[in-house]
């Protein structure tokens, strides 16, 4: 536990705030511990993740996930990224390593399958998932596990994005050789050709905002286009979470006004090509090359006509 050494002093807990603290019930069970729900003496509700010190030591866990998640909590709360499950502090005892967050409610999984919601919940929901996301992007760190399961709905019925046990920034993520996740939100390429990055998020979200709606039934157009972006094959879009609040609410999320150039689009068209290669939809021994080619630019071209980037001349003669 050396890299409790490196936290502020703010980021503990005091053990006068902490001992105060009173246990209402035990909310979760895992194998190395479990979460508690409690209150201070203010009637403030708090989540304590208790791990098990030794629990932890004796069957090897990657401290430094450990410690990914505690840090890259205490850097997205200290930015203010919205629509996050807030941390408060860490206590380390002789047992255990708790770490205190606010308490942010229920599972968004719970909402999804009782139909608890409205079509009007549901747009404020995927704008607030969008959001947070787009600010944790910003600070180069992935979520890693975002699934319904992840995202928690609080007494406001404001979603909460948890648990960033996987979490990693980019010069981490760029060194390992797997990830964790959950089966059916982890983008299948990155099993592949071990690549992670931003579109295992955009992936799983995809996924999540899929079910979301699905539930409902009449998804809305702008909605539908987020989604297929996110989610159908994210290694050819260029939709990300800034495009796609863009997508959805224009004149809130406006995008700044960007001229792309023919040389600019082509190396992006370049790279979608090779992400088609790479993800087993372009065989460059068997098709035909220069009709593919020409299919997938008049595809980004329409993506980015969609997200009102202004196109060249040359492009427009090129490829239309």
């Amino acid at each position: 536990m050396e890299f409790i050494d490196t936290l502020l002093s703010t980021q503990l807990c005091s053990e006068e705030f902490f001992e105060s603290l009173i246990i209402e019930r035990v909310v979760g069970v895992g194998g190395f511990g479990e979460a508690s729900l409690a209150r201070d003496h203010d009637g403030n509700h708090y989540i304590i993740k208790s791990m098990d010190i030794d629990m932890l030591i004796k069957r090897n866990f990657p401290m430094e996930r450990l410690k990914g998640e505690i840090v890259n909590l205490f850097e997205i709360t200290a930015h203010g990224c919205p629509y996050v499950c807030k941390i408060i502090c860490v206590y380390l005892d002789k047992d255990y390593l708790n770490i205190v967050q606010d308490d942010c409610g229920e599972e968004l999984a719970e909402r999804i399958n009782s139909k608890n919601y409205t079509p009007e919940q549901a747009l404020k929901w995927t704008e607030q998932i969008l959001d947070a996301l787009n600010c944790i992007h910003s600070l180069n760190i992935v979520h890693f596990d975002i699934k319904p399961q992840n995202i928690l709905v609080d007494k406001n019925d404001d979603i909460k994005i948890i648990d960033f046990g996987m979490s990693m920034h980019k010069n981490e993520y760029s060194k390992v050789k797997s990830i964790g996740g959950t089966p059916g939100y982890i983008l299948a390429q990155s099993l592949i050709d071990k690549t992670y990055d931003f579109r295992n998020d955009s992936y799983a979200t995809g996924i999540t905002l899929k079910q979301l709606w699905q539930r409902l039934g009449n998804i809305p157009p702008q909605v539908k286009q987020i989604i297929s972006g996110l989610s159908e094959n994210p290694y050819v879009s260029i939709i990300n979470m800034k495009t796609a609040l863009n997508l959805l609410n224009p004149s809130k999320y406006p995008l700044a006004k960007l001229k792309l150039s023919l040389e600019d689009f082509e190396k992006k068209l370049d790279g979608n090509i090779q992400d088609e290669i790479e993800y087993g939809f372009l065989n460059p021994d068997e098709d035909d090359m220069e009709t593919e080619r020409k299919r997938i630019a008049i595809d980004l071209i329409e993506q980015l006509k969609g997200l009102k980037i202004e196109l060249s001349n040359d492009i427009i003669q090129k490829y239309e």
